[in-house]
């Protein structure tokens, strides 16, 4: 929003993380897990201008049966002694993250969901083979770690895919309860960061 001024903020953090991967395909897995996990403290002992400590994790898996592939997956971030900074919020929204909001819309100290997916390979071989898949989604971001489930949103997505030469390309259209609605139009690794978009069918 162009009418917000501009802010100045520095940041010094540690942090430990870890990544269990076996998953098959980053982009359009059909079979193994993937899960991660990240602990981070911000100290003004380390230059930072507030004192908090976050916990984020995400893991999924695929199953597949012949062209059919299900999908299942969690993420959850929680923000402990201290509130995080804007900079520093949990965010949500875009394709396979709460998927009937537009990228970063949603945004809090905590964040939480499920995801259920199902795609299906519509040729076994042949070059750029197409995908439509489908996902249920339900989560959402909070001030307060209680507060996610009561206020969780039910989201869902119907998209097609192809594993193109410039890396899986996503065209889709998100929902949402009260009436949300977001396309979207993808191209690249759709993992991310645990502050942007992070998911499966592809799926960090």
């Amino acid at each position: 929003d162009p009418t917000i001024p501009k802010a100045h903020f520095d940041g010094g953090e540690w942090f430990v993380n870890g990544t269990w991967d076996r998953i098959d395909n980053r982009y359009f897995p059909s079979r193994g897990t993937f899960a991660n996990f990240e602990y981070l403290w911000s100290r003004p002992s380390l230059g930072a201008d507030d004192e908090f400590e976050q916990v984020f994790g995400s893991a999924f898996t695929a199953k597949s049966f012949g062209l059919h592939t299900f999908l299942l997956g969690t993420r959850l971030g929680f923000t402990r002694d201290g509130a995080a900074p804007v900079q520093n919020v949990f965010r949500a929204g875009g394709i396979f993250r709460l998927s009937g909001y537009e990228p970063d819309e949603l945004s809090g100290q905590d964040f939480g969901m499920v995801l259920l997916g199902y795609r299906y390979k519509l040729f076994a071989t042949g070059w750029l083979p197409p995908y439509v898949g489908m996902t249920l989604e339900y989560g959402n971001t909070a001030a307060n770690a209680d507060d996610i489930l009561d206020d969780a949103l039910v989201n869902g997505s119907v998209y097609m895919g192809f594993n193109s030469p410039l890396g899986p390309l996503y065209i889709g259209y998100g929902f949402a309860e009260g009436g949300h609605r977001a396309y979207f139009l993808r191209i690249g690794n759709i993992l991310g960061s645990k502050r942007t978009a992070l998911a499966v069918p592809n799926v960090n």
